[in-house]
């Protein structure tokens, strides 16, 4: 329990569309025409470009995309830092 907990207090967001999704069935039930809601094509193509931009970021492509255009545009080094900064966690 004190594990759910913790991940609805870490994930707001996640927790929140969970509820309203949940909520929603009330009020509009599932039956067999709920998955024709769903344009899988279009789901299909959003997870590769999700995993492309991934591999990219991986490999360094962005840093050094960056890199070269920063310099081609003559951005002073103090504001190229604001572009390298990374999530944690």
């Amino acid at each position: 329990m004190k594990t759910i907990l913790k991940l609805l207090k870490a994930e707001p967001v996640l927790s929140i569309a969970g509820f309203l999704a949940a909520l929603s069935c009330f009020f509009i039930t599932p039956d067999k025409e709920y998955i024709n809601y769903c344009n899988f094509e279009v789901l299909g193509i959003l997870l590769c470009l999700m995993l492309v931009v991934a591999g990219f970021t991986q490999c360094g492509l962005f840093d050094c995309l960056q890199a070269k255009i920063s310099c081609i545009v003559n951005i002073p080094r103090q504001c190229r830092g604001l572009f390298n900064k990374r999530p944690t966690g």
